[in-house]
Formats: C-alpha cells, structure tokens, sequence
C-alpha cells in the first residue's frame, strides 16, 4: 500500500490534541480505539456538542445499532468513552445498545449531556430508525448559545407564542420547573402587560 492510500482509507488520529478518547469492544474480542480529532482538522469548540454528534456518528454507522444491516459491522459489547486529561483519561460512560452506563458521577451532574442521553434512549426504546435519532438529536450549528429564560429583550409577539415555548420548555430541556415558571411571570409583566 502506498503512503498516499494509507491517508486516504485510514483516519491519523491526533492523539494529543483530542478532547477524546473511544474504544469500542467488540463481541468477537477486538477492540478499535478512536480519537476525536484527525491531524489537520479542528474540532467543534462546544466540546459537549463535540461528544453527543459523536455517539450520534456511533449509531450512524451501525455500532450502536442493534440490528444494522452494515455487513462490515461486527456485534459490540459496549463502547467506552473517555475525556482525554493530558496523558491520562477520564472514563465517562459506557454505551450499550439498550442503555447507557456512567462512570464519571461528574458529568452525569452536566445536564446538557445528560439530557441528550436520555433522549437518546428513549428515542432508540420507542424504536425510531438511526437516521431519525440523528436528525432530531445532531447539533448542526456553531451558533453562540444564549440563556432560554433571558428576559432583556422582546422575543414572543403574544401569549400564544410565549405559552408555546414555555410548554417547550418544560417539556424539552432540564431546566427546573420553577426557574421557567419564573421566566414567564417576569416575561409576561415586563413584555406583555398582563
């Protein structure tokens, strides 16, 4: 083989420079270990958002897809993901097909992280297809992320609006029931003079 065919079919890990670390143990004993960066090519700078379109790739290639259809997929017993320290690892959590296993208590305390797990769980139980999971869960923007209970500026017109994503918020993210009730009581007054 060629240098030029061993860069183009094989990925050159920068082992130093990646947030992190995957290996994937296989059923039938092996084990393929990746990192989170190639040499040459930035990573995502939300190092969450980094993390979950990752796993979100997993699936997408048939790793975490307990009936892929890929025939160059072998069956796994688990992937294992780690947060790359220097030279040393931060073991976070194991992903099964049915469920997650977490490691670091840590990051099971990051809510945006724990947050997407769960969805993506319940979307694999309630048996929604790979692709589907992908769509609904892949962070595609690099857009700056501003605080949802922000009230320093006019962003709903009227109360359908605003009760619309009130019940979005309740529904959809991990934040506490009363800092959202809050947010519309301080809203409303200040926006909506109700």
């Amino acid at each position: 083989m060629t240098k030029e065919n061993a860069i183009r079919n094989e990925p050159i890990w920068d082992k130093t420079h990646s947030t992190y670390l995957r290996v994937i143990y296989l059923q039938n004993g092996y084990t393929l270990t990746g990192y989170s960066k190639k040499v040459g090519q930035n990573e995502r700078r939300d190092k969450v958002d980094l993390l979950t379109n990752w796993i979100l790739r997993d699936l997408l290639n048939g790793y975490l897809d307990k009936v892929t259809t890929n025939p160059k997929i072998t069956p796994i017993e688990r992937i294992e993901y780690y947060a790359k320290k220097g030279e040393s690892s931060e073991h976070i959590l194991n992903l099964y097909y049915d469920f997650p296993e977490w490691i670091s208590s840590k990051w099971m305390e990051n809510r945006k992280f724990t947050s997407f797990i769960n969805r993506f769980y319940w979307l694999i139980r309630n048996g929604k297809n790979p692709t589907a999971i992908a769509n609904e869960l892949q962070v595609r923007t690099r857009a700056s992320k501003f605080d949802p209970l922000d009230i320093s500026l006019k962003r709903f017109a009227n109360m359908t609006d605003l009760n619309a994503y009130v019940i979005r918020l309740k529904q959809e993210s991990d934040l506490p029931k009363d800092a959202v009730d809050n947010f519309y009581r301080s809203y409303k007054e200040k926006f909506l003079n109700l």
